[in-house]
């Protein structure tokens, strides 16, 4: 059986699918998760949508941040993709669309 770690690969695309990650999967996981987030917050707690949002974009750059650093420094970056894209797809199935009651 052929692991994900037996395969060479050049250096410069494993750098090149890191920035990837970091920068582009890190940013859509961020927008999913602070859009996600104020919906729960709305829908559980009854608080007003615009004003969460903006406390969950601001929170949002932290999130995005040690995402990056993440993504960066880690040593398993095939797992750590998965992980990222898994939990892309949890959170935008998740989501409800707008105009839709709950």
């Amino acid at each position: 059986m052929i692991s994900l770690n037996s395969i060479p690969l050049h250096p410069s695309i494993t750098l090149i699918w890191r920035l990837a990650m970091a920068v582009g999967g890190g940013f859509i996981l961020t927008s999913l998760f602070c859009v996600w987030l104020s919906q729960q917050l709305h829908t559980i707690l009854g608080a007003q949508v615009t004003s969460v949002f903006i406390w969950c974009l601001l929170s949002g750059f932290a999130l995005y941040c040690a995402l990056i650093m993440w993504l960066v420094g880690t040593t398993k970056l095939g797992r750590t993709s998965a992980i990222i894209c898994l939990t892309g797809l949890i959170l935008w199935f998740s989501l409800t669309p707008v105009g839709v009651p709950a």
